[in-house]
Order: C-alpha cells, then structure tokens, then sequence
C-alpha cells in the first residue's frame, strides 16, 4: 500500500521542500501586480492630462504629463477641504444594500493619498452607506491643472556656485537639476471658475498655499475668463531680469550674424532677445541704463565695422556716452560740438540723396531698391546720438541755421532706412513737439525707468500700461541697491534685460 502512495509523498515532500520559494514567487507576484497595476492606473491618468496636442505624429502618441506637475495636483487633493469646495460628498453616497460589493482600493485611484483622506474626513457621513470617494477626487481633479509658468511668469533659482573644473556632462547634470527644481518649486496652478463667482474661488488660496507649503501664490490675467491663474512658487522667486546681468559672456554667446539683427538683451523669460535694425528711440531717465544698449549695439556693429560693411558716427553734445571712442577705429567721427553736430547731419544727408540718385532698381527681377543691402562698396551707416532732445534744443535755439539742420535730419529719417542709412537717438526728456514728425519714423523704441504715464503709452502704444508694460513701475536704481533695476525696460510688448 505504502509503495501505491509512495509517489504522493515524494510529490509532498518535493512542495514542502519548494513551499518557500512559492510563497515567494506568489508574494513577488502579488507585489508586482498592485504596484504595477496602481503605476499603470497613474500612468493612464498622467496621458489623460497630457496638455500637448496629438497628431497624426507617432512621437506624439505617448506623450504624459510631467511626473512634478501630475504628484502637485494629488498634494492639492489630498486637502479634503479643497475637493469638497467644489464637489458634494453627499452626490457620492448611498444607502448600502445587502448584497452590495464595496471593496475598493484607493490605490486603484491615481491619487490614493487623496481617496484615504477624503475617506477619513467623511467617515461620519458616510456610515452606513456606499461611499464613492474615488469618483469624486475623480471629479475634484478637474478643478486642479497644474503645469509650467507661462514665460510672462518666469522666473529663476538662486545662482549656485558652478566649479571651475566642470566637465561637460557635470554641466549636463547641473543644467538638468536645475531644470527639475524649477519645475518643482515654481508652477502654474488653473482653477476653472464653472459658473462661479470668483470671490468664491479666491477664498481658497490660503487652503492652497499651506497645502503646498507655498512662499507666495500669485494671480496673474490669463486671458482666459473661465478660470483663475495662479503663479505659485514654493521658494522665493527670483526675477530673471535682476538676478542676471548681460555680461560679456552674453556677447560671445550671441555674437551678431548679420547687421540688421542684433542680440542685445535678455527677456524675462531668459532668452536672448535681437534688436531688428531701424531708426531706434532709446527713452529712460538718468541712471536708467541708456548707454547699455548703445555701447551693446556698438559691439555687435564691431566686426562689420572692420569688414567696412557698418560705418558708425557719433554726435554727443555733453562728451560722456560716445566719448571713449573719440580715438578708436570704430567711429568714422565723434562730435560733441552743435556746429560739428550739424557738419555731420549734412554729411550723412548728402550721401543718403546721392544713394537715392544711383540706386538700382530692377522692375523685371522685382527689386525696387527699397532696401539697399550692406556692403563695402554701400556700407550701413548708423548714425548714433546721445542726450538727443538736447541736441534739438540746441539746433532750434539756432533759429534759420538750426531749422535747417532739423530738416535734414527728419529727411534721414522719413528716407534713410530704405537707403541703409539709420539714426539711433538716446534721450533722458521726450518733447512731443519739438520731436514732431521725427517721432513716427521712430520704428523701435526702447523705454527704461521714466515717471509719466502718458509717454509711457504714447511710445510703447496705447494700453500698454493696462497690459503691465508700465515703465513708471520699474524701481529707481541706486548705489544703495547696487543699481539692480538699472537696464531693465520695455521695447513695445516685451521686457528685456540690458547690461
């Protein structure tokens, strides 16, 4: 009998003896299947909120939202009270039947720490009933939408020393860090309005914040009536346009490629901002940063200067901004005197009439002549003059001889640029009369720290001001601040950073 069963015993024996290893397998197994399973339920949720557009692109197909901004929402549903301002738990609730299965797992949730919390804050309520706490986080997270700063909104991490022996791939890393802790520390947070009054959603910003941990939350206009947009930032935010200067680093990284472009400043949102060459109004008052983007521009004009393809003049009636060139080859000439003032403005006129007298127009080939291209035989010439509403001062207090050289001067500018011929003027005072026509040929204009409202949307363009490009608002920089807001202004619609 015994060897009839011997084979069942030796079978037994051989599970007793595997029995750890199954009961290992079958916990690895039930391991990889709850946090596999509750991975893949995030994951789903994550490509679900994906804020990207889908196109006929594969590359585009698995896109999901960025880990950060996806764990950010679930920290803000996990505050009970701010799933339940705008969802009603008793919407989820209902008497329990007899037979009702009711087992369900928060983990199952792409927000479990949101589902326990909210299942704990409503324990009272929900005795005796059906609680469907997942469907509603589920619902609350709609009201939730957390992703990058927009670059009106940008703003940078405290500078860290960066060692001297770096390697490329350190760089990398450092630059990737850096990249991961902005995004962590500084976001953007949408809360839709759905019919709300919103006085009503503003009351839950303190609710908000202390559930991030937040240093500031910030609404700034979206554009967008239907919701609120905050600007939230765990760490104190730092302006890019303060915390970094335009340095001769800046140069050499953005040297010019040609002379009707040139990389001058930094926009808030970090990136080098080019100046498209025409007739230039730099506006702002003493110790704004006036002659950063002159001396900037003189730079870039460097190299195509020694090409013979730019020539540079200069007129500068009180001998400071220009006066350092006096002596170097990158001005053909640098006056300081009102009669030089107008020897040159006479120069530069007769040779603006005689390129309008030998131009080539090509009809059949569709040129015009109405821009005349840079070279050694017809180079750019950029006129630059500082304290320039001094300059018209002085000429207008010459009566006939000053009038005279006035009208020259706004001839440049009404005719020059199709000519290659163009005038950049620095002034601490605007004067909208004694400018007059002068003042529309102006097609860029560059406005620092100045104190009136009115020439604040004069220049930048109606509504400015209302659009937050208000120059009034830039701080005054002094010794004491180290002169930080010094070079910060607007040029039309956009904000930049001179050196």
């Amino acid at each position: 009998m015994s060897e009839l069963f011997a084979p069942l015993f030796q079978l037994f024996d051989r599970l007793i003896e595997l029995l750890p290893l199954i009961l290992t397998v079958l916990v690895v197994v039930a391991l990889v299947l709850r946090f596999g399973l509750a991975a893949l339920v995030k994951l789903k949720q994550r490509w679900l909120n994906y804020r990207g557009k889908r196109g006929l692109n594969p590359a585009t197909w698995f896109k999901v939202q960025p880990k950060v901004y996806f764990e950010i929402e679930g920290e803000l549903l996990a505050n009970p009270a701010l799933v339940t301002a705008h969802t009603d738990s008793n919407a989820h609730m209902h008497p329990r039947e007899s037979k009702e299965y009711t087992y369900d797992p928060a983990w199952l949730s792409p927000h479990p720490r949101a589902v326990r919390s909210l299942a704990k804050a409503n324990r009272g309520l929900a005795r005796g009933k059906v609680y469907k706490v997942k469907q509603q986080v589920s619902e609350a997270s709609k009201f939730f939408t957390v992703y990058e700063l927009p670059e009106s909104q940008s703003v940078v991490e405290k500078a860290e020393k960066v060692p001297e022996d770096e390697t490329e791939k350190q760089k990398e890393k450092r630059e990737k860090r850096i990249a991961c802790q902005l995004q962590r520390n500084h976001f953007r947070i949408d809360v839709p309005l759905d019919g709300r009054d919103p006085a009503d959603v503003r009351k839950l910003e303190g609710k908000m914040a202390s559930q991030l941990g937040l240093h500031s939350l910030q609404e700034f206009p979206s554009g967008n009536a239907f919701y609120l947009s905050y600007a939230a930032h765990r760490t104190e935010p730092l302006d890019v346009l303060t915390a970094h200067k335009v340095g001769i680093e800046f140069f050499e990284n953005y040297p010019a490629e040609a002379p009707y472009l040139l990389p001058l400043a930094i926009r808030q949102n970090g990136k080098a901002w080019f100046l498209p060459m025409h007739h230039t109004l730099i506006y702002g008052m003493t110790g704004s940063g006036k002659g950063s983007p002159l001396n900037g521009m003189i730079r870039q004009f460097a190299p195509f200067v020694n090409n013979g393809t730019v020539q540079l003049y200069g007129i500068d009636p009180k001998a400071s901004e220009l006066k350092p060139y006096e002596y170097s080859t990158l001005f053909k000439d640098v006056v300081y005197e009102n009669t030089d003032a107008q020897t040159v403005i006479k120069q530069i006129h007769t040779l603006m009439k005689m390129r309008a007298k030998t131009k080539t127009v090509d009809v059949a080939n569709a040129n015009l002549g109405r821009s005349l291209e840079a070279t050694r035989e017809n180079p750019m010439i950029v006129l630059m003059i500082d304290e320039f509403l001094s300059l018209l001062i002085a000429l207008k207090g010459m009566k006939q001889e000053g009038a005279a050289s006035m009208t020259l001067l706004t001839e440049i500018l009404a005719q020059g640029r199709s000519l290659g011929i163009y005038v950049v003027a620095a002034t601490q005072e605007v004067d909208k009369e004694l400018l007059g026509r002068m003042r529309g040929n102006f097609a860029n204009i560059i406005m620092f720290r100045q104190l009136s409202e009115y020439f604040n949307d004069l220049y930048l363009g109606e509504g400015a001001r209302a659009m937050g490009f208000d120059s009034t608002k830039i701080p005054l920089s002094t010794k004491a601040n180290r002169y930080a807001y010094a070079g910060i202004g607007f040029v039309g619609s956009s904000d930049f950073r001179w050196g």
